[in-house]
């Protein structure tokens, strides 16, 4: 399976900091494309947001202010400052 890297920030109560993590590319079977949970490694159409399996939100945070792809851990965007969501 081809993968490409793709950098994100992840932040846990103890350390903040960078990660690479990998998102899978899509692949076709009959006409449907595919794409591997990032979480649990399950199979899924590529128009899933969430996968079934293990609940994990498949589908990237847009800032609304600048619209640059976020972590859905922040609590403001790194680009612009904008407060995403209520801590």
């Amino acid at each position: 399976m081809e993968r490409t890297l793709i950098n994100s920030y992840v932040c846990g109560k103890l350390q903040c900091g960078l990660k690479q993590t990998q998102r899978p590319t899509a692949k076709e079977h009959e006409g449907i494309r595919f794409l591997d949970c990032t979480e649990c490694g399950e199979e899924l159409e590529e128009d899933f947001d969430v996968c079934p399996m293990c609940g994990y939100e498949l589908k990237p945070v847009i800032c609304p202010k600048c619209g640059k792809e976020i972590s859905r851990a922040f609590n403001y965007c790194p680009y612009c400052g904008y407060k995403t969501k209520d801590e």
